[in-house]
Formats: C-alpha cells, structure tokens, sequence
C-alpha cells in the first residue's frame, strides 16, 4: 500500500576446512570451531539454543535452491527471529 517494509535477509556462508588466525573485535574474541563442539562450545547465542541448532541443520540440508517470500510480520512466530 505505498509503504515501505523491512527486508530481513540473513546470509549464510558455507565454508570448508577454513584455516588461519581470526582477528576479533569490541564484539569479542572470534575462534574456528568445529560443529560436533558447538553444544559446548556456544553459551550465550543471539535467540535459544534450540533455534541456533535448528539453523545449523537448515545449513547442513541446504539444496542450493534461493526461494524469497513476503509474509506480513504479524503472522510470523516472533520466537523465530
């Protein structure tokens, strides 16, 4: 209706056998991780746990398919974001 909306994209990166020495920042201390560590290793993730490990499986089954859709927000489960 002529307004204008916020696009949430979240980009996702798959990298393989990555190496070298991560630099960190006023964020915090940055380290290579290994997946089978992350229950460990991960102690305060930006939403739950449970959310964190869901989109690591999203990451593992990726098709390489890109599909967007445009829902209105008040339908989406806020626990999601």
């Amino acid at each position: 209706e002529g307004e204008v909306a916020d696009d949430l994209m979240q980009f996702m990166v798959w990298v393989d056998n990555p190496s070298g020495k991560l630099k960190g920042c006023k964020e915090g201390k940055y380290e290579w991780v290994e997946e089978k560590e992350l229950k460990e290793f991960i102690q305060k993730p930006f939403q739950s746990k449970e959310q964190f490990f869901r989109e690591i499986d999203l990451v593992n089954k990726y098709d390489g398919s890109l599909v967007l859709s445009e829902v209105e927000w008040e339908d989406v489960e806020r626990e999601n974001y």
